[in-house]
């Protein structure tokens, strides 16, 4: 749903429809949200599937508050991105990516596939997020809010608090990388990164093979950045080069190649 819609008028509808299999929010507008009538307690939504959402500037505790009360036992795919682009100067409200969260007695048992895209949530929320989803199979992340080095590690088996991602088939990361050649962090990002995807494949009772890992470090000119092949044969020299796992590396620019790549509403 898109358009020139009030909140409240939104929620009512949705609330209106529990046998909803797919739900698309995008386009909405700062002047389209008013405050909201919400139902007395969290509403089902059994057959719910799919929830892809595309936020731009507006209320998001108004957003917040409606999906607190959705209750989304069904959904496969999980989709959140945002109209503005990813690193740029101007502040902006993040997200209420805790609306989305499952309670301690939730789960997604179901959430097969996870993408956040140009959406702030921190590493503690993004933890539990894949904690409460143990069939995950695929996982996008472009994210400001969380450094490449400090999350890969937090998602290396092994280490404490690691999320069991036993089912996770392909993994796609985009961070911010303004200064690719000078950057003495950029070799530790590389290592961590080739660490995790070597931890992955060779856990012994992983129930799904992991087939492909992508790493795209977003810069405004890449006429300078180093090679996405020579960044990949570093990866491959790392994990064994004989690792049966397609990799996929490269400097992009944003926002047109990031959003090419990365956006998945449109």
């Amino acid at each position: 749903m898109g358009g020139e819609v009030t909140l409240d008028l939104f929620t009512h509808i949705i609330f209106q429809c529990p046998q909803l299999q797919q739900l698309v929010i995008k386009n909405l507008t700062s002047e389209s949200f008013q405050p909201v009538s919400l139902p007395e307690s969290p509403v089902t939504f059994p057959h719910l599937s799919q929830l892809k959402i595309k936020l731009g500037e507006f209320d998001y505790d108004s957003v917040a508050s409606m999906f607190s009360f959705m209750d989304l036992p069904a959904l496969q795919i999980l989709l959140v991105s945002r109209e503005i682009t990813l690193f740029e100067d101007q502040m902006h409200p993040p997200f209420p990516i805790n609306s989305l969260l499952p309670s301690s007695s939730d789960s997604y048992p179901s959430l097969r596939r996870l993408s956040l895209a140009f959406a702030d949530i921190d590493l503690p929320k993004l933890l539990s997020l894949l904690h409460a989803s143990p069939l995950l199979e695929h996982l996008t992340l472009c994210l400001d809010s969380i450094l490449p080095v400090p999350l890969f590690n937090a998602l290396t088996p092994g280490n404490d608090g690691a999320p069991k991602l036993d089912y996770l088939s392909t993994f796609t990361f985009a961070f911010d990388a303004p200064n690719l050649t000078d950057d003495p962090h950029f070799d530790a990002i590389i290592v961590a990164f080739a660490k995790l995807v070597s931890t992955w494949l060779s856990q012994p009772k992983r129930r799904r093979p992991l087939a492909k890992v992508a790493l795209y470090p977003c810069h405004e000119d890449d006429t300078d950045s180093p090679s996405g092949t020579l960044m990949e044969h570093d990866i491959r020299q790392r994990i064994g080069v004989d690792a049966d796992i397609t990799i996929a590396v490269g400097v992009i620019r944003y926002p047109t190649q990031l959003y090419n790549i990365l956006n998945p509403i449109g």
